[in-house]
């Protein structure tokens, strides 16, 4: 023996029970706090998946943005993605028909397959020429439609427009709801498609979607500064980024805030336990500490004998303790 810090696994052989107990107690403790935040974590998660679902991953949207602001947006080093993004016949007033459906219109550019989730091709591919359409697979289902076949689309005036499918999306459940058809065209046929063919008869936005762990809140002011843009032309995808931490409302932060509190509590019935052990037995550690003091054994030297056992019930109970709350989250 080279020093008296190796009387500590000595100690605990001869205490097996005692340490066992203090073992427990203490992963015990690591256990449930780690699973209340690994459950915390996971329904953050859960909300942010949900999120990128409905409303997509876009994390601000700029209304009615001409192409050279739009561009110097794009351009900036901190914008992963953009789209423009326009609706017709939304509120399903415009009459805009096929084959005596109603149908809501959008336009956007390619980008914008990446930023909305639901706007995945299921066949085909984005209209790279005119005339192309992407069309919604309860469409394709109910007119019994493929790649390449023709559709006509009656406009409000009477007119009609013919389109070839270029691509077919994934189910809309907004739009079969309301048993609607959804088409989609490129930004540029869209533009011709609106009304009297101008500009403002349509709803219009700049969705964009920002590098990760960049402070979105200011890229978003500083943006609205540089380009002079309202704060009622600013909309945001709260629920996303609020999951993320960047959002002014503070409801997801109020699941982490409920798990903090439990954590304490949980952490405070811990030490409780731990020192209920270690009390069970005092006369004895009383009497082995006391003879270490005879023995020439300084203050410090015991408190470094404590501390270096603490840390022998750790290196074991800490990491049963972790590995039990992964398992319970993990199921």
């Amino acid at each position: 023996m080279k020093s008296y810090l190796d009387l500590i696994p000595i100690s605990q052989k001869l205490h097996r029970r005692q340490s066992r107990m203090t073992r427990l107690c203490i992963a015990l403790s690591v256990f449930l706090v780690t699973a209340i935040f690994g459950m915390a974590d996971m329904e953050i998660r859960s909300q942010n998946a949900q999120a990128k679902i409905n409303y997509g991953e876009w994390h601000a949207g700029f209304g009615f943005m001409d192409d050279d602001e739009a561009a110097l947006i794009a351009q900036r080093p901190k914008v992963a993605a953009s789209t423009r993004y326009g609706t017709l016949n939304y509120m399903l007033n415009m009459h805009y028909q096929v084959e005596g459906n109603d149908c809501v219109i959008i336009g956007f550019d390619e980008s914008a397959l990446d930023i909305f989730p639901t706007a995945k091709l299921i066949e085909g591919s984005f209209p790279q020429e005119e005339g192309g359409v992407i069309i919604d697979e309860n469409m394709k289902q109910r007119l019994s439609l493929k790649l390449g076949d023709e559709i006509t689309l009656f406009l409000p005036d009477g007119s009609q427009r013919e389109y070839h499918i270029a691509g077919i999306f994934g189910q809309f459940p907004m739009l079969a709801k309301a048993d609607v058809f959804g088409l989609a065209l490129s930004t540029e046929d869209f533009r011709k498609l609106s009304l009297d063919g101008a500009e403002g008869n349509y709803d219009s936005y700049l969705y964009v979607e920002f590098s990760p762990w960049c402070n979105i809140q200011k890229e978003i002011s500083e943006i609205q500064s540089q380009l002079q843009i309202p704060d009622e032309r600013v909309g945001r995808n709260e629920l996303l980024l609020a999951t993320i931490g960047q959002s002014r409302d503070l409801s997801m932060m109020a699941i982490y805030v409920v798990a903090l509190l439990l954590a304490v509590l949980v952490s405070v019935a811990g030490i409780l336990m731990i020192t209920g052990s270690l009390n069970s037995n005092i006369a004895q550690r009383t009497e082995f500490f006391g003879m270490l003091r005879c023995l020439g054994a300084s203050k410090e030297q015991i408190v470094q004998f404590v501390r270096r056992e603490a840390l022998c019930w750790c290196k074991t109970a800490v990491s049963v303790g972790t590995l039990l709350g992964m398992a319970v989250v993990w199921v």
